[in-house]
């Protein structure tokens, strides 16, 4: 997927599973990997296990080369250093999305609740003496 195959459903053929089964946040971090490579000008399989090999957490790639050609394209990533701009913009649309109460507390309504205290909102309106 990080090599660049689910970036656009018209090039899913051939695979193991269909494009739609694929998770919507895993197509943007494969769309980023694409958009990457672009710029950089360097294969999008290359740039992904450069960003995997350099992760926090130990990550083992696994190459799934079938073909010379790409081989080729994952041995690129071996000596490929990308910046810290690349590096921050793969892991932020890699970055897991929040969890309760993560995914309540970063709403306006719970900043609103929490740093103004529903008790002080009740005792402005009048409804608590």
């Amino acid at each position: 997927m990080l090599a660049g195959g689910y970036a656009n459903p018209s090039q899913v053929t051939g695979t193991r599973f269909g494009y739609d089964e694929v998770p919507p946040h895993r197509l943007a971090i494969a769309a980023r990997v694409v958009e990457i490579a672009n710029e950089l000008r360097q294969p999008p399989a290359a740039v992904s296990l450069a960003w995997l090999r350099r992760r926090p957490v130990p990550v083992i790639p696994i190459l799934g080369a079938r073909t010379a050609g790409q081989l080729r394209d994952n041995l690129t990533g071996v000596d490929l250093a990308l910046s810290d701009d690349v590096r921050l913009r793969l892991d932020e649309v890699s970055a897991p999305p929040p969890i309760m109460p993560g995914e309540f507390t970063d709403t306006a309504a719970a900043a609103r609740f929490f740093h103004k205290g529903a008790r002080d909102q009740v005792v402005e309106r009048g409804d608590v003496r």
